[in-house]
């Protein structure tokens, strides 16, 4: 689920999303990871036609314990992840012909780990239409 508040007059845009992921049994391997929430969110604000800047913030927690044949299970236990974030965003939208371009590029501090990684992250999207209507 997402919900995006755009204020054009200001160029304020606030954009929250909402997700649960529901992971189904590896037949390889006999794995299958808990069930997980995440959410994600941006304030930005449009400097320029082309420019803007925000913050950018995310958190992620497997709500169910993985499952794992005994042996597995043993050693690792529930092995639960969590992890939040917060940092910066810049983007720049241009035109290659008459299709619109978007690129983004965030920054994440992340921390609050459990059985996950901590560190820094860096992101560049980049969005663009498959087909543009004349």
């Amino acid at each position: 689920m997402a919900v995006t508040w755009l204020n054009p007059e200001w160029g304020i845009d606030v954009s929250n999303t909402i997700g649960f992921t529901f992971n189904a049994e590896n037949q390889a391997t006999n794995y299958r990871t808990g069930n997980e929430f995440h959410w994600e969110g941006a304030i930005t604000k449009q400097l320029t036609e082309s420019f803007s800047a925000g913050l950018v913030g995310y958190y992620y927690k497997q709500l169910t314990a993985d499952e794992a044949p005994p042996a597995i299970a043993a050693i690792l236990g529930d092995f639960k992840g969590e992890i939040a974030g917060i940092g910066a965003q810049i983007g720049y939208n241009f035109h290659i012909g008459e299709a619109p371009v978007s690129t983004r590029l965030r920054y994440y501090h992340q921390f609050n780990a459990t059985n996950h990684l901590e560190g820094d992250s860096v992101f560049l999207s980049l969005s663009l239409p498959l087909a543009v209507n004349r």
